[in-house]
Formats: C-alpha cells, sequence, structure tokens
C-alpha cells in the first residue's frame, strides 16, 4: 500500500504528536493472524496433522456422548421387548403342556408316554428375596 494522508481519526490518535507519528498510525495495515502465525500454532504439516488429531478426537468425543445419550434415552425400550401380537409374555400365558416342561409329554419310540425331566431350584437371599 502506498501512504496516504493521515485522517482526521489518525490525527485524534497522537493529539500533539508529529505528522509522521500520525502518517504511519493511519496507513499501518493489521494483517488477521493466520493458522501458522498465532501463538501455539505450528505451520505447514505438523500444524496440518495437528488440527487433523484435534477434529478426529472432536468428531469421536461427539460420536460417543450422542450414542451414550441415545442409549440412556431409550434404554426401556432395549431392556423390555415388546411381545408379539397374541404370543404370550409369560409361561403362565402359555397353553397347558406348555407352561413347564413337566407338563409337555412325548411318546418314546417304544410308545411310552413321558415327560421331560427337570428339576427347580430357588435361592435364598439373605433379604428375604428369591
Amino acid at each position: 500500500r502506498s501512504p496516504q494522508p493521515p485522517t482526521p481519526r489518525a490525527r485524534a490518535l497522537w493529539p500533539g504528536g508529529s505528522r509522521r507519528a500520525a502518517m504511519l498510525a493511519a496507513t499501518t495495515v493489521v494483517e488477521p493472524l493466520t493458522r501458522g502465525t498465532a501463538p501455539g500454532h505450528h505451520g505447514g504439516p505438523v500444524g496440518m496433522l495437528l488440527g487433523f488429531l484435534v477434529r478426529a478426537v472432536l468428531g469421536v468425543a461427539c460420536t460417543v456422548v450422542l450414542t451414550v445419550s441415545l442409549l440412556y434415552a431409550f434404554q426401556d425400550s432395549l431392556l423390555y421387548h415388546p411381545s408379539p401380537h397374541n404370543l404370550p409374555k409369560l409361561p403362565t400365558d402359555n397353553p397347558p403342556g406348555m407352561r413347564r416342561p413337566d407338563e409337555h409329554k412325548y411318546k418314546t419310540r417304544r410308545g411310552e408316554l413321558r415327560t421331560i425331566a427337570f428339576e427347580e431350584h430357588f435361592l435364598r437371599t439373605p433379604d428375604g428375596e428369591s
């Protein structure tokens, strides 16, 4: 840029100052800070790599936060699946003969009618729940 005469603003900035000081105040161009010149930033490939790593870490962090938030918001629907239409949800809702293994009868090769052998075990906890 070529020097320009001082503006009234420049004269107000340097009251009683010399004409040269007013001229410098009017003609000094302040360049915006760019990525290679800011404190803490590195220019060239190192700066590009650091910028990429920062953006990658932020992207992963945002993805994790979003995923955990969605899991928290929809946890009930993930834990308790709805039962399909007209199908039982509990064993007691099943038809007779299909509620417990000992109700189900089958024929052996010899034609004998048998039930499935099983045992029920209940654990007693210190608080009385089982």
